[in-house]
Parts: structure tokens; sequence; C-alpha cells
């Protein structure tokens, strides 16, 4: 009888990226908590049948307009993706070569590491430093990678590491480095304007976050013209579905959503913060919307607790974060129901022995 074929080496050892399970109040993913983005249901006021025979344009040509609008770069400096998880995945198919290396700070967006391994990449980590979570700037420049990523706010720890250190790594590799502000929103401090003196950074935007799009799976990075004409060459046609691209180009014209998001975020971020750390709770610094914390409680327990009450957060296998849980950030009401629950879970698990 014949056998599955086997996997590359560098796949087979590899497990898929899992998520929380759904639940009625889902703090486990990230994602925009307040009201829908405006731009989706006037989008769809648009959309014609006849948009389905057809494809969609080759490369988001109008969506990579509007980009280039609002951020003040040419059409050329931008390119689309699957989610900005698309890109990661192709900067590094692009850029290291089998066996090269690729650097990251964990803990942070851990399909970075996936995917390096599964192009051959030699993955070179270069852990955050404690207490806090901090980047080591040091370590990353002495990495010498071919691809470097930083994450700022990084996932899941919330914080924003100083931008002259973010800079100093920029500025003192010759390999590609990727910073990925997928929440860079709600920090409103962003690389971008760096892009156009600096022809080896890469900068990653996601619509999952504060524009509330993460179903339509719209990323896009910027970078120089020979950065993206690169990542062009192997990305493929077709990367944004019809409905996407419409619905992205329109969230351009829509910042006032963005904002009154981000600056409701920040409030209840303040409130959910001072709300954790009056029961007991370690929490890191965010500039996200979401927040990590330590509960005074074994985490694992405290996590299944709020599961059988309809609450999902993130929890952790990485040894450093098994005593940690990520809550995403949401309106005032989201915020009355996690403690509510997050108050009778606590009861019921006790202190920790």
């Amino acid at each position: 009888m014949k056998r599955s074929p086997m996997p590359r080496k560098s796949v087979d050892s590899l497990t898929p990226y899992t998520e929380e399970p759904h639940a009625p109040l889902n703090l486990a993913d990230n994602t925009n908590l307040f009201e829908p983005n405006p731009c989706f249901a006037e989008a769809l006021a648009q959309v014609q049948p006849d948009m389905a025979r057809s494809y969609p344009s080759l490369q988001s040509e109008r969506f990579c307009e509007a980009a280039a609008r609002a951020h003040g770069v040419k059409p050329g400096q931008v390119a689309t993706g699957n989610g900005s998880n698309e890109l990661i995945d192709l900067a590094i198919r692009v850029f290291a070569e089998p066996g090269e290396r690729v650097a990251w700070h964990p803990p942070s967006f851990s399909m970075i590491e996936v995917f390096a391994r599964a192009a051959g990449a030699q993955v070179h980590a270069v852990p955050l430093r404690q207490p806090g979570f901090t980047l080591d700037a040091d370590g990353l420049l002495a990495a010498r990678a071919k691809v470097t990523f930083v994450c700022r706010p990084n996932n899941p720890t919330g914080n924003s590491f100083p931008r002259a250190e973010v800079e100093r790594v920029v500025r003192g590799l010759d390999g590609l480095v990727v910073v990925d502000e997928a929440y860079g929103d709600f920090v409103g401090d962003s690389f971008l304007p760096l892009v156009k003196d600096l022809p080896n950074l890469l900068v990653l935007r996601t619509m999952s976050k504060a524009q509330g799009l993460a179903a339509l799976r719209i990323g896009y990075g910027i970078a120089q013209e020979p950065v993206i004409q690169n990542l062009l060459k192997v990305r493929g046609p077709f990367r944004l579905n019809a409905l996407s691209e419409l619905i992205g180009t329109r969230a351009f014209e829509r910042p006032d959503h963005v904002e009154r998001v981000v600056r409701e975020t920040s409030q209840e971020r303040d409130r959910l913060t001072l709300e954790l750390r009056t029961r007991g709770m370690a929490v890191n610094p965010s500039d996200a919307n979401f927040i990590l914390f330590r509960p005074p409680t074994d985490a694992a327990r405290l996590h299944a607790a709020l599961e059988r009450r309809g609450v999902a957060v993130r929890k952790f296998g990485d040894p450093g974060l098994r005593a940690w849980l990520r809550a995403t950030v949401g309106p005032r009401w989201v915020t009355q129901r996690f403690l509510a629950e997050l108050d009778d879970a606590l009861r019921e698990v006790g202190p920790s022995r």
C-alpha cells in the first residue's frame, strides 16, 4: 500500500496555527469590537452581480493608489497580500536563501518562525529582555540576518519599542528589515515616513485591526520600489478579491472611523488596565488594542473558568508566557461584561497555591 508523501524536513516538525475556541464574548483575536466600519455597507451598495464573473484587478491597482495617497508614497511602493501574514512569508522567501539567517524577537507573532523554518532559513531568535519585554536592539544587530523582523507595537506583549532603538536596527543592517505595524494605528507613530530614505525597510500594515475588516483579509506592505517589485515576482496575481479591494479602497476615505476607534480604545484600555491592577494583576504596558496580564492565580485554570462563562481570552504555550493571558480591548459594555465574568472566575479558581 502506498504511503502519504513525506513533506520537507523543515515542514515535518511544524504544527498548524491554532485559535481559541469560539465564544459568545471573543477577546482572543484582537479584532475590532467597536461599531462596524461604515465603508463596508457603503461599498456593498455599489456591488453589481457582474463583478463575480470576472477576476479582480491583477495587482489591486485601485487599492494601491488609495493606500499610496493615504501614506504619501507612490502606488508602485505598495504591495497587497491576503493579510499581512502573507507578506511576512513572501519577505522571507524572496530575500533569504535556504540556510541564511532570519532574525526575530520572541515572544512575537509566532508565524514568523514558522514561515522561516518552512522556507529552510536559519531561524535566529533574539528574545525580548525582562522585565518588561523590551527590545534587544544590539542582539538583532549582531545577528546580521538577511531578513529581520520587528513587531511594533508587539503582539502579544502590546508595548511599542522605542523609536530610536528600532531605527538603529534598520539603519545598522544591510539586509531587509520588516517593521510589522499591524497595530500601528493605535500608537500613531509609524515608520512609513522613513521608507523614502531607507532602501532596506519594509513596513507592513493590515486592515484587520483598527479598520475592523478582519474577515476580508486585507494586508499591504510599503517599501521602495525595488523591494516591492521583487515581492511581486513571487506573490502571484489576484491576492485581493474584488470585494476586498472595493471595501478596502473605500476605507481610506473614512479616516474618521479609525480615529474614533483609536480614541475609544485608548480610553477603555486605560480603564481596563486600572481595573485589572486593582484585582492584583500584573499588566504589561500596551499601545495596542489588547492587554497582556498576569493573574494572581494559575493562568490556565483561569482561562478555562472564563471559557466556561462564554469568554475567550488568549493563553500561551510559550514557557515565558504561560503565566500570562491576553484580552482584546472593546467598548465599555465589553469591559463591564469581561470584568464581571473575570471576578466570578477568580472566585472559582481561587489564589495560587
